[in-house]
């Protein structure tokens, strides 16, 4: 919904709260993340860019989703990333079996049967050995 805006503009952007004005802890990731931490960028079933974080998150107002968003509310965490869109997106339910064992036991980014995206998920914490698989998948080196 947000890839074209987020990935071409070089940034991350959620509410603070979910609509209920409740924590939700994928928008609570944003004030942790830290520079450098690499981002995985996940739209249409398929991760289409890597990127790393430049700076750490700030209070911003929503930026023109082109419509997008419309009940989320009108400040919330920026985070600046710098974007690689692959030139191979792939698709994680193709390797399912590899990526099943490494993933979070809990706020996990995929669902653990099928290695699918899981819809209101949007930035997981996942560990190094996990991140490393998916950038080889992406023929990508994070060293």
């Amino acid at each position: 919904m947000t890839f074209e805006h987020e990935v071409h503009g070089g940034f991350l952007w959620s509410p603070i709260h979910n609509a209920k004005g409740h924590r939700n802890q994928f928008y609570d990731n944003m004030e942790l993340a830290r520079p450098e931490d690499v981002v995985f960028s996940f739209a249409k079933s398929h991760v289409q860019a890597i990127g790393a974080v430049k700076r750490r998150a700030v209070l911003t107002p929503k930026p023109d989703f082109d419509g997008v968003g419309e009940n989320w509310s009108d400040t919330g965490w920026f985070l600046e990333v710098e974007f690689n869109i692959l030139k191979v997106p792939f698709r994680p339910s193709s390797f399912k079996d590899d990526i099943r064992p490494l993933l979070p036991a809990k706020y996990s980014p995929l669902n653990p049967a099928t290695a699918n995206g899981l819809q209101g998920v949007y930035l997981a914490e996942i560990s190094k050995e996990l991140a490393h698989l998916l950038a080889l998948f992406a023929n990508i080196d994070l060293d």
